[in-house]
């Protein structure tokens, strides 16, 4: 998701467990948006409804700007690396945030890109030399592609992967795979040409962070709703599809880039799906509450 004007940074991270494998959720910063802002070519009135419940009284919901941490035994690692670092040192970038936690740079051993918006690869570099020196940097084929050459070659993404490519830490993605025992990379193309979402499993428990495939919690039971940035339409319905019906099967939690929760998805019994938060990944405006789809919060 790009170009979303940060407000009121603030370091909040968010602990939790996927079996023996620890997993934090670092919030850089949060903004406001309306759902016609997000959700452009939903009919207002069915966008209306199902939003209502996530709004305060300026119809108006919260959004965040997270990282995941995963501790995988005594290796780690780093999935998007948020928004750059403020030049008035208001926002000390992710290396500030790892600091917050007890990480250094030096303690990670990989560093995956879900895809190429600044607000997720604004860390990969400090000034102009990369973060993460000697740590395997991952991107999808497509999305290095997308960004580095044609149209995109002189832009924002490409002077952040750049210094990274020339170092020799980019190891481009092509499909399914593991990165870390029990970290696993799933393409989910259509936000971005090569949006990566991450699948975590250790024992019987699973996690998902799903990027920005699912922007807000109302995509969870409104996949076919495409939000503003999405590139692809098409893919990123399926993508999305895909997510959810995953989820739900493992019981997995799902963290996203942009949603102030985290929670787990399950089926609902005459057809569908309920998003049932576990945590506020900081103190939303709107209290944390089960949304079916069909009528609201409960």
């Amino acid at each position: 998701m790009s170009a979303l004007a940060p407000v009121g940074w603030r370091m909040e991270p968010d602990r939790f467990w996927v079996g023996a494998m620890e997993c934090r959720v670092l919030v850089h910063g949060r903004g406001r948006g309306t759902p016609a802002w997000m959700f452009p070519d939903v009919p207002a009135d069915r966008r209306a409804e199902l939003t209502a419940p996530y709004l305060d009284a300026a119809g108006e919901f919260e959004f965040v700007y997270a990282s995941l941490i995963v501790r995988a035994g005594d290796r780690v690692a780093v999935v998007d690396t948020g928004p750059p670092a403020s030049s008035d040192g208001s926002e000390p970038g992710i290396v500030g945030a790892l600091a917050a936690i007890g990480v250094t740079p030096t303690d990670v051993d990989v560093v995956v890109s879900s895809h190429g918006h600044l607000d997720h690869i604004g860390g990969l570099t400090t000034a102009g030399e990369a973060t993460f020196a000697g740590v395997r940097h991952i991107v999808h084929q497509r999305e290095l592609e997308y960004w580095t050459t044609g149209l995109e070659a002189n832009g924002g993404a490409a002077s952040l992967f750049r210094p990274v490519m020339e170092a020799g830490l980019i190891e481009a993605a092509g499909g399914e795979h593991e990165v870390l025992p029990g970290v696993r990379l799933l393409p989910t193309p259509g936000h971005t040409p090569g949006h990566l979402s991450v699948a975590i499993t250790s024992g019987r428990e699973h996690a998902l962070y799903v990027g920005d495939s699912l922007a807000h919690e109302v995509n969870v039971t409104e996949p076919d709703w495409n939000h503003f940035s999405d590139m692809l339409a098409g893919p990123a319905i399926r993508s999305r599809r895909a997510l959810v019906e995953r989820a739900a099967r493992d019981g997995s939690i799902i963290v996203g880039s942009h949603m102030t929760t985290r929670g787990r998805i399950t089926r609902r019994s005459g057809g569908g799906f309920l998003y049932r938060p576990d945590a506020a990944l900081h103190a939303p405006t709107t209290a944390a509450a089960t949304h079916d789809g069909t009528d609201g919060l409960r």
